[in-house]
């Protein structure tokens, strides 16, 4: 192609100048010269193809070494923007995270103030936090959700057909019927013609059952549920979770009401509430912090083997910074005075780990509550978010 493009030129050049000297007849030395300068111009377009083989002739050509400087530019260009690219939208998800959370925290306070100063728990901190809960698998959100968003059946004399789970809730006596069809509607009998306390978008409502089981498998490293999980929780699978931005599920800690807020010499935290009365337990989200997906985080049993241990990073995530550590420790560990609020949201955040544990630097230590206050919050050393309520 290239060779006929450079005949076809010299052929056009050529005629070119025949057909000025056949208009020059008579004039035997301008047709010397232009003969002359035919010869020239031959040798100069055959000199150009000689030392450029590769170059194709006109304005727009380039060579080849050319072309791999463009590309090597161009390569060196976007392995400048794509890391820029990827934390813009890493940005992005967290802010959208911390948008969707402060929506809950909003329906849940709007809640709390209709209701009588009601938590926007539907089930209490024992009930979720007993030891029962443990492989029936009912988390918090999931009780804060049935308050916002509705979905409580009437009765469990249900007519057959209907889409209605029974004997929902963290343990067997004060179980529930809900239809989860209605909670994702954000269908809410507790506001009759006022809709629901909070609306979800579908993306950040999902099950971890039936359609969504693919991208919540039940098995293997990346399982999101804890293993040896009871028959229950066959029925609490199917109750919308939700979700945060980077497709993780967003815990709720309740503060047992039982104490009052006052009350810095209280128990802090419990792994179960069957023995012990104390601000907040860790069975109540154990389904998910000992997963198999969570297991480098400080909060769960495999990387945490010590208890107390892990009930002191709990009192990292629900504590306030604003206060000094309560006057009565665990095991060793320093303890928060207070809590940060009375429902406290929490999301893994980017890695998808509950307060994840680190190779270097401050996550690397087990993180405890300061033994004085500064006011600085230990969370900010975790790319985790967490969002109080409000009491």
């Amino acid at each position: 192609m290239f060779r006929m493009m450079i005949a076809e030129f010299v052929t056009r050049e050529h005629s070119e100048l025949l057909d000025e000297l056949e208009s020059l007849q008579g004039n035997e030395s301008v047709r010397s010269d232009l003969m002359k300068n035919t010869s020239n111009r031959r040798n100069t377009i055959g000199k150009a193809i000689t030392r450029n083989p590769g170059r194709a002739i006109g304005a727009g050509g380039f060579t080849l070494f050319e072309l791999l400087t463009v590309l090597a530019i161009l390569s060196i260009l976007l392995g400048l923007t794509i890391p820029v690219l990827g934390r813009a939208r890493k940005t992005a998800k967290v802010v959208a995270n911390q948008t969707l959370m402060r929506e809950v925290a909003v329906g849940a306070q709007q809640f709390r103030l209709d209701n009588a100063e009601q938590s926007a728990s539907y089930f209490s901190a024992k009930q979720l936090g007993s030891g029962e809960n443990l492989t029936r698998g009912f988390s918090p959100m999931q009780s804060v959700l049935l308050n916002l968003m509705g979905g409580i059946a009437a009765s469990d004399s249900l007519a057959a057909g209907t889409s209605v789970l029974n004997s929902v809730g963290p343990t067997v006596a004060g179980s529930v019927s809900v239809n989860p069809s209605k909670l994702a509607a954000g269908e809410s009998s507790l506001r009759p013609g006022k809709g629901a306390y909070l609306t979800i978008p579908g993306n950040n409502l999902k099950t971890l059952y039936g359609g969504d089981a693919d991208e919540y498998p039940s098995g293997g490293n990346n399982q999101l549920v804890a293993p040896a999980m009871g028959a229950a929780y066959d029925n609490h699978s199917r109750i919308p979770e939700l979700i945060d931005a980077f497709g993780t599920p967003i815990l709720a800690w309740i503060e047992d009401e039982r104490i009052r807020p006052e009350d810095s010499t209280a128990l802090y935290a419990a792994a179960t509430s069957d023995n012990d009365t104390a601000r907040f337990y860790y069975a109540s989200n154990s389904m998910y912090l000992n997963s198999p997906k969570n297991y480098n985080s400080w909060l769960a049993t495999a990387a945490t083997a010590n208890v107390d241990r892990r009930l002191a990073v709990l009192g990292v995530v629900t504590g306030s910074p604003a206060f000094a550590q309560s006057a009565t420790q665990l095991g060793g560990f320093n303890m928060p005075r207070a809590s940060r609020s009375g429902i406290i949201l929490h999301s893994a955040g980017p890695d998808g780990v509950w307060v994840a544990k680190g190779t270097a630097g401050p996550s690397a230590v087990v993180p405890q509550f300061p033994a004085s206050s500064n006011g600085s919050d230990l969370m900010s050393e975790f790319d985790d978010t967490v969002v109080g309520v409000g009491n």
